[in-house]
């Protein structure tokens, strides 16, 4: 897949759509797990603020452990996901107002939700908006075929976002 790396042409505003199409998906499914939290907890007693809050960091506390036991992407060892966070702060901006309507956060939720952004871009986490590629055949002495496999979720920080299985 060298040649798709060094010969896909996309523009930085492309790949800021990319990204806030990513956050935005990935926002809108925190939401929902966060709903669904509260409303299980609300079941249970009356919630306040502060309960609410800690309910949300609970979930994106979550989020930040299961990102960091994934893989690396092998295109972004380098870059962290501060890194990634940096670049596209508009976009995660964007995004988490989109999403997160009227709320308000702590500095220790907002580190936490940029984290599981970051993380998501440079993790092995093909979850929103991808598209791939399944070669499948028999050479000339195989008894089964072979198969080669590759996910692709847009041109983030001039690298392909790419999964392929060996």
């Amino acid at each position: 897949m060298n040649f798709v790396t060094k010969n896909v042409p996309a523009t930085e505003d492309d790949q800021r759509r990319r990204v806030f199409q990513i956050w935005n998906s990935y926002f809108e499914s925190i939401n929902r797990r966060v709903r669904a939290d509260l409303v299980g907890e609300a079941k249970k007693k009356s919630l306040s603020q502060a309960d609410a809050s800690a309910i949300f960091q609970r979930v994106l506390k979550r989020e930040v452990l299961a990102l960091r036991a994934m893989r690396d992407l092998n295109q972004y060892l380098a870059i962290t996901h501060a890194t990634v966070v940096g670049k596209y702060e508009k976009e995660f901006r964007a995004a988490s107002n989109a999403k997160f309507r009227g709320r308000r956060f702590t500095p220790a939720t907002t580190k936490l939700l940029k984290e599981c952004a970051g993380l998501l871009i440079t993790k092995d986490a093909f979850r929103f908006s991808t598209s791939g590629v399944v070669i499948a055949g028999f050479g000339k002495n195989d008894l089964f075929p072979g198969i080669y496999r590759s996910m692709w979720s847009g041109i983030i920080l001039d690298q392909l976002r790419i999964r392929e299985d060996p």
